[in-house]
């Protein structure tokens, strides 16, 4: 329910306006020709819904709308030209500068680079430049770590200089800049400061502390080189002085000799330790022959009986028996006291046994004794065995040692004989003519790289860190075209919005722009419900100008009703919130002030609000009626006007829906139109529901409720082509809202139609 059609006052504190009785006229007019279509031209869409806003649109609507514009585009002009002082702030640029030699510097006469390799050495320095490995070493400089740069900027510290920080150079230059930027002057010097040195320490000359390392290990290598030359012409001295006069033939005959000998003492040495191995394990086995036999040699029956036959033993077994009996007498009659007695006798038991089973073991280790001594197989016979094979274990290990000797000694005369071969001599002086040359070219680069090493690095830092002049003209041009900026955008906006919303602000527009006939147009009066029930006098009824406005469109539906018999009036809109229950029911109540016995039917079923100007009840009604629950007589109730009744809308729902659809209204208006002259029906919007087309094809004209900067053309004109496209005569538009003068002149005009 919207405000205009719901906002009315309490009926209780208005008086139903004083009148003399009416004269009905039911009966007296013949039924309406009902779905003529008077206007035909509503069928094409009119030219201007079709054409496209012009710029004369927007110069209106930004006339209209020039206010709002003012007020919205000032405040975000002054917003956006701060914003743009502050944000377009020049920030502190700090920059320093290396340079990157086209050739790295040398002694003497070597050959320098080309431009491409100059060009791909430029863009590798300018790359180490913004290296995270150059940044995070510039992070751990004292005075950047100072700066708090995470606190400052809200972000890492590396990705903030990655962000911030530049590398410029050009082809054509030996000069790499290095910039940063920042709102605070010390942070650009200090990081451009600790990027430089950084740079400087951990690439350019951690690069010259490489080549010194290489030169290092270059002297290192030609040490070597030199030494094993060295050793290689004094081993080819010897080998001309050991061979002495011997020829080829007898060094290579003695050579093969001494290869044959070294070859047999190697096989014989490989079988001696095969034997000498066979051997330990056949030694091993007797061994434990020997301990098997020591072991399984004495009985324990024979134990046994060395026990029963020696005095020791048995002296030693009574003296145990006797210590028990005692312990069990004093364990007898007086348990649990530990008598000294007692424990001494435990005591001595103790003692007794470990003697005892001394004995024993004694016993036992004369009885094997006694048992090994004696027969063939005797501990003697064993022991001789394990002698012999113990020595001649010994004798094939001295064996193979003096094999080892002989072949150290057949070796050492063979790497005599080799040293004494020519071919071998021939050999070694290629090798060191190899080694000479290696030597030589070492030497050379040696020297080469000792030279640059002493000419500098290519690369050196020209600039130390420093500040450039702030340039102030984008952030003055900025605050002054973002004012301007934002104001047009504004403006446009509200323009464009305004335009595009395409709400009706005058009954031209409705006339003109949607080829609709201009009825009726009621200007803009707050409370205009109070003047429908709480007018006391008929001069203030007619003096006031919204119900003159709304008597003029009464004597226009008079003179239609004389001219086409129009007497069931439906009165509708595009949309909920344009006026349609107030228009309806001041309609309804300046024909009943006209003397016409006029009913004023609630036709708004799903939001019903006319029942609340009367202070009705809302139940039986409308929908009752068309469900046949109640007779007519009981569900019109009377009014505080006089002549004017009112039937209230009653509970909808969607049974009451297919009674509309099944023509059950019919029946009801042609029996309500016995009874009244007029009947008035306060539809639904025409737009969110099918109600008000079943029931706008049973009533004699509709009148459509336009409120001025409200409703919108196309959804108007919609509202309007659904009508006629069912058949149902559409006699014009009330315009709610409308300017004064546009009131008055549209009165006069309805006036001087009725005369």
């Amino acid at each position: 329910m919207s405000p205009i059609d719901a906002a009315f006052p309490d009926p209780a504190k208005n008086s139903p306006t004083s009148r003399g009785s009416a004269k009905p006229v039911a009966g007296r007019i013949e039924p309406s020709r009902r779905g003529s279509v008077g206007d035909s031209h509503l069928y094409a869409m009119p030219e201007p819904m079709g054409s496209s806003p012009d710029v004369s649109s927007y110069l209106h609507a930004l006339r209209r709308r020039w206010m709002t514009a003012a007020a919205l585009g000032g405040t975000l002009a002054v917003l956006a030209g701060m914003a743009a002082w502050f944000l377009l702030s020049p920030k502190y640029i700090a920059f320093g500068r290396v340079r990157v030699a086209f050739e790295s510097p040398r002694i003497g006469d070597n050959p320098g680079g080309n431009h491409g390799d100059f060009l791909t050495y430029l863009k590798t320095q300018a790359a180490q430049l913004m290296s995270r490995p150059v940044v995070s070493a510039a992070l751990k400089k004292d005075e950047v770590k100072a700066l708090n740069l995470e606190a400052r900027t809200g972000m890492e510290p590396a990705q903030y200089i990655e962000q911030e920080m530049k590398v410029e150079f050009q082809e054509n230059q030996e000069l790499v800049t290095v910039l940063m930027s920042s709102n605070d002057p010390q942070v650009s010097l200090a990081i451009v400061k600790a990027i430089l040195d950084s740079y400087m320490d951990d690439v350019v000359y951690a690069e010259q502390a490489g080549r010194r390392k290489k030169v290092s290990e270059m002297n290192t290598a030609l040490a070597s080189a030199s030494s094993a030359l060295k050793n290689n012409q004094e081993k080819l001295e010897r080998m001309r002085k050991e061979s002495g006069d011997m020829d080829s033939q007898t060094i290579l005959f003695r050579i093969g000799e001494l290869q044959a000998n070294i070859r047999d003492a190697t096989r014989t040495r490989n079988d001696l330790r095969l034997k000498i191995k066979q051997e330990e394990a056949d030694l091993a086995s007797h061994v434990a022959k020997m301990n098997a036999i020591k072991e399984n040699a004495v009985t324990p029956a024979m134990i046994t009986a060395a026990v029963k036959t020696d005095p020791i033993a048995q002296k030693l077994k009574a003296e145990m028996t006797r210590l028990q009996e005692l312990i069990d007498d004093f364990e007898e009659k007086t348990p649990g006291v530990l008598y000294p007695s007692l424990v001494s006798s435990k005591r001595r038991i103790k003692t007794a046994q470990a003697s005892f089973d001394k004995r024993k073991k004694e016993l036992e280790d004369e009885l094997a004794e006694a048992v090994s001594t004696t027969g063939t197989g005797g501990k003697e016979d064993l022991e001789q065995v394990r002698l012999t094979k113990a020595n001649a274990i010994k004798a094939m290990k001295q064996h193979f040692e003096e094999l080892g000797k002989d072949m150290e000694a057949f070796n050492k005369d063979l790497n005599t004989m080799k040293l004494a071969d020519h071919v071998e001599q021939d050999r070694l002086r290629q090798l060191i003519a190899q080694e000479q040359k290696f030597v030589d070219d070492l030497h050379l680069k040696l020297r080469r790289e000792e030279l640059d090493l002493q000419a500098g690095t290519r690369v050196t830092k020209l600039q130390d860190a420093e500040l450039q002049k702030k340039d102030m003209k984008k952030q003055i041009l900025g605050s002054i075209a973002a004012p301007v900026v934002a104001l047009l955008g504004v403006c446009l906006g509200v323009a464009w919005l305004d335009v595009r919303q395409r709400r009706i602000r005058s009954a031209a527009e409705v006339s003109r722009g949607l080829g609709l006939r201009v009825v009726g147009a009621v200007p803009s009066v707050p409370n205009l419900e109070h003047h429908l029930v709480g007018a006391d006098t008929e001069a203030a009824v007619e003096d006031h100008h919204a119900l003159e406005s709304i008597d003029a469109l009464r004597t226009q539906l008079l003179r239609d009703a004389d001219d086409v018999h129009t007497r069931i009036v439906m009165v509708t809109s595009a949309t909920q919130g344009e006026g349609k229950t107030t228009v309806a029911c001041h309609l309804a109540g300046s024909l009943a002030r006209a003397g016409r016995k006029t009913l004023l039917i609630d036709g708004d079923l799903r939001h019903p609000s006319a029942h609340q100007l009367f202070e009705l009840s809302m139940q039986p009604g409308f929908s009752e009626v068309l469900l046949a629950e109640v007779e007519m007589a009981d569900a019109v109730q009377p009014t505080p006007l006089d002549g004017l009744s009112f039937l209230a809308a009653g509970q909808w729902d969607r049974e009451v829906l297919h009674a509309l659809a099944r023509d059950g209204v019919e029946g009801i208006f042609e029996k309500l139109q016995e009874e009244f002259d007029f009947i008035v029906i306060d539809s639904h919007p025409v737009l969110s529901a099918t109600d008000s087309l079943l029931i706008g094809q049973r009533v004699d004209t509709v009148i459509l409720s336009v409120l001025r900067e409200v409703s919108q053309m196309p959804r108007v004109y919609a509202a309007s082509q659904r009508l006629t496209t069912l058949g149902i005569r559409v006699m014009g538009a009330v315009i709610n809202g409308a300017d004064p003068e546009e009131a008055l002149a549209a009165t006069a005009s309805a006036r001087m139609v009725a005369h």
